[in-house]
């Protein structure tokens, strides 16, 4: 049985894109291979000479939801829309779609789907917790509790488009979940793409995804402005150190309003 046809989707502000090379390459771990990979960011940033040159297009943020203005976002806009753009964006080709955050770096091979042709939420011990104001938004927006036992927040998830779709049907489109959306955002109140979408599941879906708990990554970062240089990349993704970990995260952290 052949594994689902499925792309890479990778949003990416300009702190990320010194990084977005290796992540790129760091591609070569999944199993089964992207069709094409699509990079989203405010710039039409393309690195050069990645492994990967001929399955790269690249869009602009503004381009994804064109009819939605983000300013309307009272809460941190970009990141905001960032998670709406994970959630719903139509620019992949696949109904499957992994979203990659622009600082994960794999570092082993990984299974996406099971022998019979399952995805896969895969959970790590380093993102566990519970927040309420993610919960808080998909109750107003989508009558959506908890129903898994842990956080699905990971820096990469499998995502279906037609899943996706079916989240929207009570608006009938994006633009009018956009309308009702922005209103409902507030520090007590703000979307998560990722527990947002694997409760869904498990509330609507039960059994179309497996669960593989306790991956081992690692979680790493800086406060802005510093940030990772490219030879730190290279020296952290090749170090032996972490060489237990699927993945590790550079994620460079900031109070300035971007993806990350």
């Amino acid at each position: 049985m052949s594994n689902p046809k499925y792309d890479v989707l990778i949003k990416s502000s300009p702190k990320d894109y010194q990084k977005l090379k290796y992540v790129i390459n760091s591609i070569k771990f999944l199993s089964p291979q992207p069709s094409k990979i699509f990079l989203i960011n405010p710039d039409g940033f393309k690195p050069s000479e990645t492994d990967y040159d001929e399955k790269i297009n690249v869009i602009k943020d503004e381009e994804v939801f064109p009819n939605c203005d983000r300013n309307k976002i009272p809460w941190r806009k970009n990141w905001c829309f960032a998670t709406f753009i994970a959630l719903f964006q139509d620019v992949t080709e696949q109904d499957y779609y992994l979203d990659m955050q622009s600082d994960n770096f794999f570092l082993k091979p990984i299974d996406l789907f099971t022998e019979e042709c399952a995805p896969i939420f895969f959970m790590s011990p380093q993102h566990s917790h519970y927040y309420q104001p993610y919960f808080n938004f998909s109750k107003t927006m989508f009558d959506l509790e908890r129903v898994g036992d842990d956080s699905f927040i990971i820096d990469f998830m499998m995502y279906n488009k037609k899943i996706s779709k079916e989240m929207l049907e009570p608006y009938g489109s994006f633009d009018n979940f956009f309308e009702k959306a922005y209103k409902n955002i507030n520090k007590n109140s703000h979307p998560t793409e990722q527990d947002c979408f694997a409760n869904w599941c498990l509330k609507h879906h039960e059994g179309k995804y497996l669960i593989k708990k306790n991956i081992i990554t690692k979680l790493m970062g800086k406060n802005y402005p510093e940030n990772y240089t490219e030879q730190e990349v290279v020296d952290l993704i090749n170090s032996e150190e972490f060489k237990d970990e699927t993945a590790i995260s550079l994620h460079t952290w900031t109070d300035i309003d971007a993806y990350k």
